[in-house]
């Protein structure tokens, strides 16, 4: 039986909906969710790396600092990006990345590779194929990896070169590298006297050293995983000073609209992303688009709100991806009143 509690941590950024298990002891509920974790993570990248699509030392550091509770000392970041970066170039890559991802959130959620493989053998196979790893890390995960990245990362983990990947291989290539416990074990050697101890992530003896920090709701409160009624109390000030309005130009032209907003207002895609995801799950779903778009003052019938957000929806997902709102409102950022069809890729935000 699980009874679901509302326990305050110290650190003002983590979630802090918790759930009891049958043993007394309490685990945290959003950890145990592998889908939404590859999601907050793939925003991360999103947000530290640069228009290289990889990420420096320092970028790195920050990501790291700012995802895990606690102090992590500069001996033990050097050495996890060390180990990260496969292919020593200096970078941690997108596909270096997913990979580290898969690993750190199979410990962080109940999920069991079996479970994870099932999942991505969509054709019942037997064995993975490039385009199925490739489907299931964009349109189920949340990452932009293009083609390219994902024939990498399929090649770090098809060791036997055969095109196919078994279910052996996958476990045995989760197993170990960035994310897995070999991330503990640098923790431990570089645990600095005077620093806080790592805390303990715990329900599972296997679970990473390090918890997760978690972002606030819009009000300042703890988010509850799960929720749908809207704090939009941000989206609201943005919808004040200049409406959204329906012209000749139609989509387009609202989102020419809501790009100059934006740049008018100094706010950035991620801020404005984590204010229309209301459930924190890491994608929209169209209810919160639709309540997002109304609270941004748009006065407009149902399909055309819809229409706006098949529109963002590049892969047809049924979701919005961080990714898929910022590269949409980096094609319609206006210069010196002329649009620019920019790159996909840009500075972080």
């Amino acid at each position: 039986m699980v009874t679901f509690v509302d326990v305050q941590e110290n650190d003002t950024r983590a979630y802090t909906t918790k759930k009891r298990t049958e043993d007394g002891s309490f685990v945290d509920f959003e950890e145990e969710n592998f889908v939404t974790g590859t999601h907050q993570s793939a925003i991360d990248f999103d947000v530290f790396a640069d228009g290289r699509r990889s990420l420096t030392i320092a970028q790195f550091a920050l990501l790291i600092r700012t995802r895990e509770v606690g102090q992590i000392s500069d001996a033990e970041l050097r050495k996890r990006f060390e180990l990260m970066d496969a292919d020593k170039s200096g970078r941690v890559e997108m596909h270096e990345y997913c990979l580290f991802v898969l690993r750190d959130q199979l410990r962080r959620s109940s999920e069991r590779v079996f479970d994870l493989f099932k999942q991505l053998d969509t054709d019942s196979s037997g064995a993975l194929s490039l385009e199925e790893v490739h489907r299931a890390l964009t349109a189920v995960m949340g990452f932009d990896l293009t083609p390219d990245e994902a024939v990498r990362l399929f090649n770090t983990l098809d060791v036997k070169k055969t095109g196919k990947l078994e279910y052996a291989q996958l476990n045995n290539a989760l197993r170990h590298g960035a994310g897995s416990a070999d991330d503990d074990k640098i923790a431990a050697e570089n645990d600095v006297p005077g620093l806080d101890k790592p805390m303990l992530a715990a329900s599972s003896p296997d679970a990473p050293t390090r918890t997760l920090r978690r972002q606030m709701s819009d009000a300042g409160g703890p988010v509850r995983i799960g929720q749908k009624k809207p704090e939009g109390h941000e989206l609201m000030q943005l919808g004040a000073e200049a409406s959204l309005v329906i012209g000749d130009d139609g989509l387009d032209g609202l989102l020419v609209q809501l790009s100059n907003l934006l740049a008018a207002k100094g706010t950035s895609a991620i801020t404005l992303f984590r204010h229309m995801d209301v459930d924190k799950n890491g994608r929209l779903d169209l209810l919160e688009f639709r309540a997002a778009i109304g609270l941004l003052g748009l006065d407009a019938p149902a399909p055309m709100v819809d229409a706006l957000f098949r529109k963002i929806d590049a892969d047809g997902a049924g979701a919005v991806e961080y990714y898929e709102l910022k590269n949409t409102l980096d094609k319609y950022a206006l210069r010196d009143g002329i649009s620019e069809m920019e790159s996909p890729r840009g500075n972080p935000c």
